[in-house]
């Protein structure tokens, strides 16, 4: 009895760790890009536009958002997940 419950943890465990290595790729190497455009408004950022011109150039998964950078002057800041080559 002892063996046959000794090789069902193993057996258990095993599966466990199967489980877990296979979900854990997703999440490794997930890496968040960025890149700074010029503010849409002339500086004056409008943060659906800011959102619109990153989703243009990066992909619907881009988000945008403005950041004032000299008292009223922004930029927007495109957040987008990297690639793997």
């Amino acid at each position: 009895m002892v063996k046959l419950s000794r090789n069902l943890t193993i057996a258990f465990f095993s599966v466990f760790l199967a489980a877990l290595m296979m979900c854990g790729e997703v999440a490794v190497g997930q890496e968040i890009c960025h890149d700074v455009l010029e503010a849409p408004g002339q500086g004056i950022c409008d943060p659906q536009s800011c959102k619109d011109q990153c989703a243009s150039k990066y992909g619907a998964s881009a988000s945008g958002l403005c950041f004032q950078y000299y008292q009223n002057l922004h930029s927007c800041n495109c957040s987008w997940p990297c690639r793997k080559h």
